[in-house]
């Protein structure tokens, strides 16, 4: 069956590949270059390795060896935490919605049910035959809940579905993804007071301890795996949530 959890690591597993593209890309050249130095040596027995490839081979398996590529690659790096808090948002939603399913069909929980909300008759029309399956939407529309604010995740959770979402350091380590975020996307990648009020709470956390305002965003590929792992960390545990919510009402 595939779960959100699933998915999420399908888009970990992109973003990963994304960020190690200048990997790929010297293996694709370091092979080309084996098979054309093979061929002159063996098939033309041309022994000097300024004509044979050899040291064209030997400087591009150097450069792979070093990641001497990495630094060229920080515009990617970002992207990929672009990417990162775009998918963990959507994962997040998704167990929003599911909870939401559950609530109705399932537990009839007055938390949702009971909840008044002002909607347009237009925007019944794209609604979902079931209502319970389109709920989640509808609150999450309605309550302008963002799923790219822990807070936010936090407390809509345990309003509509008494889950609670304790605050660790994998929490801590996505605000500080979330704030760079929106920097990297809006604010040309720099540190500034906005980042640094919204990590200012975020303690203890695994990365960029220190921040200083005016600094460039840059992250490594060590950093990256590192917000990629507390997110995956938080789509498992709170999907368990969701799915003891289902069993334990």
């Amino acid at each position: 069956m595939n779960t959100t959890t699933s998915t999420f690591k399908q888009n970990i597993a992109s973003v990963d590949k994304l960020i190690n593209f200048d990997r790929q890309f010297m293996d694709v050249a370091i092979q080309s270059v084996d098979e054309l130095h093979q061929t002159l040596v063996n098939t033309l027995d041309i022994t000097n390795e300024m004509s044979n490839g050899k040291r064209t081979l030997d400087m591009l398996n150097n450069i792979r060896e070093n990641d001497s590529l990495k630094t060229q690659f920080s515009v990617i790096n970002n992207q990929a935490i672009v990417l990162l808090v775009s998918y963990f948002g959507s994962a997040t939603a998704d167990l929003f919605r599911k909870a939401s399913k559950i609530a109705i069909d399932e537990h009839k929980d007055a938390r949702v049910l009971n909840s008044e909300l002002k909607v347009k008759v237009e925007e019944l029309i794209g609604f979902e035959a079931s209502i319970s399956d389109s709920i989640g939407d509808v609150l999450i529309a309605k309550n302008s809940i963002s799923f790219q604010d822990m807070k936010s995740i936090k407390r809509e959770f345990e309003k509509y579905f008494g889950i609670d979402i304790e605050k660790d350091e994998n929490v801590n380590n996505i605000i500080l993804g979330q704030a760079c975020r929106h920097s990297i996307a809006h604010e040309a990648g720099v540190v500034n007071s906005r980042v640094l009020r919204q990590v200012q709470n975020a303690k203890p956390r695994g990365l960029k301890s220190v921040l200083k305002e005016g600094d460039a965003i840059e992250f490594t590929h060590d950093e990256i795996s590192l917000v990629a792992e507390s997110m995956l960390a938080y789509v498992v545990s709170l999907e368990e949530k969701v799915n003891n919510y289902r069993k334990n009402k």
